[in-house]
């Protein structure tokens, strides 16, 4: 299990696959997702929102310029009915990119502003304009800095910018705390040894683009 969220009555389960579930204090199964299959499989967060439905992610495989994985984000009532997604790769091009080039991990909904959060493990935190589905702007992390650029925010100091991000929390006073998992970067970047995580809260001045 990847990701689980108390709801008061109950708790909402994602695996590493699918089906996602809501499940009683008891233990028995009150809801679950749809049983999938590549290309599409639920992973990492699930949220479920006021009206009863339900927000899920899945890594959606794509034949484009060789396989590719989009991070996909779909708003589903109970019956499995697809209300709203959200596309990455709607908004960026797949080709030339890695094979997991966003690594959707977790999921923000404000439904006040019709506004989501979505959290790429190896890109950062971008807020998307539900409505339209325009990515306002993007929280970047220094994973990946070359397939899409390094992001909207400037970071003070430099060296606080988060690497490999996982669970950001936005909180209302405009601060956000993320989980940097930065020690995956040593599998991939040597030399070895470099393995470190950490928790860091940033101030977050969302007009000036500033990280603080």
């Amino acid at each position: 299990d990847i990701a689980i969220d108390f709801l008061g009555n109950g708790v909402l389960i994602s695996n590493s696959g699918a089906p996602a579930r809501e499940v009683d204090l008891s233990g028995a199964v009150v809801w679950e997702g749809p049983v999938t299959a590549l290309p599409l499989l639920e992973t990492h967060e699930i949220k479920k929102t006021s009206r009863g439905n339900y927000l899920i992610n899945s890594d959606h495989w794509l034949n484009v310029g060789g396989n590719k994985i989009d991070g996909l984000a779909q708003e589903i009532e109970p019956d499995w009915t697809v209300v709203w997604s959200w596309s990455f790769f709607d908004h960026y091009s797949p080709v030339g990119a890695p094979t997991d080039v966003c690594h959707g991990n977790a999921m923000t909904l404000d439904e006040v502003n019709d506004i989501l959060y979505y959290n790429c493990r190896f890109l950062g935190l971008y807020k998307v304009e539900r409505s339209t589905g325009n990515v306002l702007w993007r929280f970047g992390g220094t994973y990946d800095t070359t397939t899409y650029g390094a992001g909207d925010f400037t970071f003070d100091p430099p060296e606080s910018q988060f690497s490999d991000t996982h669970d950001p929390e936005l909180h209302a006073d405009g601060t956000i705390l993320v989980f940097d998992n930065g020690g995956y970067q040593a599998h991939v970047t040597p030399p070895p040894g470099t393995y470190h995580s950490r928790v860091i809260e940033y101030q977050v001045d969302q007009v000036a683009r500033t990280a603080t």
